[in-house]
C-alpha cells in the first residue's frame, strides 16, 4: 500500500479489502487515476506485486511486456 500510497497520494480509493488466501498480506483492489503510460511505468516497476485489472488496452500491454522479457531472458547467453 506505501507504494500506492507514495506514487498516487490521496487520490486512490480502495474499493475492497480480503485476506489472501495463502495467509500473506490482504488483497486490496484499488481504483487510481492517471496518464495511460504513467500506469503502465509503475505496472512494470511493482508487477510481482499488483495486477492491472482494467483498462484491458493497459493489462494487455505489460502482458506483451511480460512475454517479451520472458522470451529475452530464457535464453542461455
Amino acid at each position: 500500500m506505501n507504494e500506492v500510497v507514495d506514487y498516487f497520494g490521496d487520490t486512490y480509493k480502495i474499493c475492497s479489502a480480503e485476506q489472501a488466501a495463502d495467509g500473506s498480506e490482504p488483497m486490496l483492489t484499488v481504483e487510481v487515476e492517471n496518464t495511460w503510460n504513467n500506469m503502465l511505468i509503475w505496472a512494470r516497476r511493482f508487477f510481482d506485486f499488483v495486477e492491472i485489472l482494467s483498462p484491458d488496452s493497459l493489462r494487455q500491454k505489460l502482458k506483451d511486456d511480460i512475454t517479451k522479457a520472458y522470451e529475452k531472458y530464457s535464453k542461455d547467453v
